[in-house]
């Protein structure tokens, strides 16, 4: 079928618009599927590919996030299908029990995203650096101390003190958001 060049870009900012709020689910599931994380990222690309090819057939009464859930179940399962050899795989039943639990949570998510980013914004810089060596780096504690000039054992303490800190000014934004609502 042909589409009319604005159609063609009106169409890829709706599947963008779309992407974009379901894909903390996506990957979070993808995530908790495939414990390798190079082996996760292409898996989510390969979900996020083949939703863009496909999106002329998701129907707009229904949820995106579950449509792309579906081609994530696929995805994931055609992973573990791939090294049907790892002792380490999934069953078909666990990962659609997976697929589940991160669907339940669509409508949580965004409010916890938002109060994450606001706690985020108040630490010090020297605490974002750790999280974002830990986090996006991936980096041992080992090496984060390497990297801030402390000991692995403070890089350990501290971090767990950050996520505390992060815990509790996120209950207490979401606190005050249900005392407004």
């Amino acid at each position: 079928m042909h589409q009319e060049p604005e159609q063609l870009m009106a169409d890829s900012r709706r599947f963008t618009r779309l992407w974009v709020g379901a894909q903390p689910i996506v990957s979070a599931y993808v995530y908790s599927s495939i414990r390798n994380r190079a082996d996760a990222e292409d898996v989510l690309q390969t979900i996020a590919g083949s939703a863009l090819e496909d999106f002329a057939s998701y129907d707009d009464s229904s949820s995106f996030t579950a449509w792309v859930m579906g081609i994530a179940r696929y995805r994931i399962l055609n992973h573990y299908r791939s090294r049907s050899r790892d002792r380490h795989v999934f069953g078909e039943q666990a990962i659609a029990r997976l697929a589940e639990a991160h669907q339940q949570l669509e409508g949580l998510v965004d409010p916890y995203r938002d109060a994450l980013e606001l706690c985020l914004d108040q630490l010090p810089q020297r605490q974002r650096k750790m999280l974002s060596h830990r986090y996006h780096d991936d980096l041992s504690a080992q090496q984060i101390a390497e990297h801030v000039g402390i000991t692995a054992n403070a890089v350990t303490v501290t971090l767990h003190r950050i996520r505390q800190a992060l815990a509790r000014c996120i209950q207490s934004r979401m606190a005050a958001e249900r005392n407004r609502g």
